[in-house]
């Protein structure tokens, strides 16, 4: 999961863990001081709950706003995740929409609630749709719905939007699909294929949830399957669909890099990214690339015990990078970490 920088404050979630091993919605600040879990999510209550296992999160003024990929109060197998919003200083938790497996237009909300004005809008990972709903939570719409055919595969990944355009990726489903970067306005019109990756592990398919970034009239994404080893890529095409190119194609193994995971970030003309697995001692990396492929290197290598290990997205804000962990090297429980970008050396 990638956190959220406002100023000198880091705000993130965790899938699991709180009072009710639910998940949380935390805050520290930047030089690791003041931590302080703002929500705890119900965990898998019944009924009655407001939503487990958060995905996303966005600010906007003092508000929080992000998913959970399960949950809600409808009862058993019939809840489908939510969309919540929670102050920034704790105060005001409120689950604004519960999606149930009845939902028209699909159900588990994906990562990557986009605000525009006085709107939410996201994409579902299951059913293929995209929403939108009023800041109050009045008004869900369905804006596009997606079918498998359309997009090769199932929504996910976190979507980025460049008014009025939404760019985004799927999965191919099991080993039978393809996978697919696509664009939709914000309004449903004019949804089109831009790159239909090669269906197979040996072609630069996609599998789990990537990453885009946009820079002008490119986008720059990673799959975490595929390639030339099969251990993932990284790639550019046009916001037009033209100039796909395989920018890295990672290694695997022990010493060397593979399954780039759930997020890029810009500075200036370089790439930033994690994997999550590789590195000198297997337990992932920080890597750095030049927009045109060239100067790939590994800037950072986690060292499992007592270090961090997997790393998840990263966020860039002035010379530094934030970012989390899945697991930390002393327990299970992650990490959140800083690296600077511009001198040598980390700070944790």
């Amino acid at each position: 999961m990638t956190v959220v920088v406002d100023g000198a404050r880091l705000f993130g979630i965790t899938k699991t863990s709180g009072e009710a091993d639910g998940g949380t919605v935390f805050r520290l600040q930047t030089d690791g001081s003041g931590f302080r879990t703002l929500h705890s999510f119900d965990g898998s209550k019944p009924k009655g709950n407001t939503g487990y296992g958060p995905n996303s999160l966005t600010l906007d003024g003092s508000t929080l706003y992000g998913t959970t990929l399960y949950g809600g109060p409808a009862l058993g197998l019939n809840q489908g995740g939510t969309i919540f919003k929670v102050n920034t200083d704790g105060s005001g938790f409120r689950m604004l929409h519960a999606f149930t497996t009845s939902s028209e237009g699909g159900y588990c909300p994906g990562p990557g609630l986009v605000v525009i004005g006085d709107f939410l809008y996201g994409m579902t990972s299951v059913g293929g749709a995209m929403f939108r709903i009023n800041k109050d939570g009045s008004a869900l719409g369905i804006v596009h719905s997606f079918s498998r055919a359309d997009v090769h595969g199932r929504l996910s990944g976190t979507p980025v939007f460049d008014s009025p355009t939404f760019f985004a990726m799927s999965a191919p489903e099991a080993w039978t699909g393809k996978g697919a970067v696509f664009r939709v306005s914000k309004d449903g019109t004019g949804f089109e294929v831009l790159h239909s990756f090669a269906g197979n592990c040996r072609s630069n398919a996609w599998w789990y949830p990537g990453a885009l970034v946009l820079a002008g009239s490119t986008i720059y994404g990673a799959t975490s399957w595929g390639g030339s080893t099969g251990q993932g890529t990284l790639f550019r095409v046009n916001t037009d669909g033209t100039g796909f190119k395989v920018l890295h194609p990672f290694d695997g193994g022990l010493g060397n890099m593979d399954r780039p995971t759930r997020s890029l970030t810009f500075d200036g003309s370089i790439l930033y990214g994690t994997t999550g697995d590789g590195g000198t001692l297997g337990y992932g990396t920080i890597f750095s690339v030049n927009t045109d492929g060239s100067g790939f290197k590994v800037v950072y290598s986690f060292g499992g015990y007592p270090d961090a290990k997997v790393p998840l997205g990263l966020t860039l804000a002035g010379s530094t990078l934030y970012g989390t962990t899945e697991m930390s090297g002393i327990g299970t429980a992650g990490t959140v970490f800083s690296f600077p970008t511009r001198r040598t050396g980390r700070d944790k």
